[in-house]
């Protein structure tokens, strides 16, 4: 999926931000709460936290639940999406 230019940043910081919330429930990297955190963290280790979220699909459904979400429109095409790998 190509991203037009003002939906990168967005992406970016909706893509750490569900990996945040999947290590909470995951703890593959213990200590790490925020997106912040995981934007920050070498993308070796982030790509197992990546691994994990994506074998538990759940997640990114507790993560974008139905409803207006703050993210907007982008939120709402990322949740139409049959698997959140199809738009990395």
């Amino acid at each position: 999926m190509n991203l037009p230019p003002e939906e990168v940043q967005l992406f970016y910081r909706l893509y750490w931000s569900a990996l945040a919330y999947a290590n909470q429930s995951l703890n593959v990297l213990p200590g790490l709460a925020s997106w912040e955190d995981i934007r920050k963290h070498p993308g070796e280790k982030v790509s197992k936290l990546r691994d994990a979220f994506w074998a538990k699909p759940e997640l990114l459904e507790r993560f974008l639940p139905p409803g207006p979400h703050p993210a907007g429109e982008f939120a709402l095409r990322v949740r139409g999406m049959k698997t959140w790998p199809s738009i990395t």
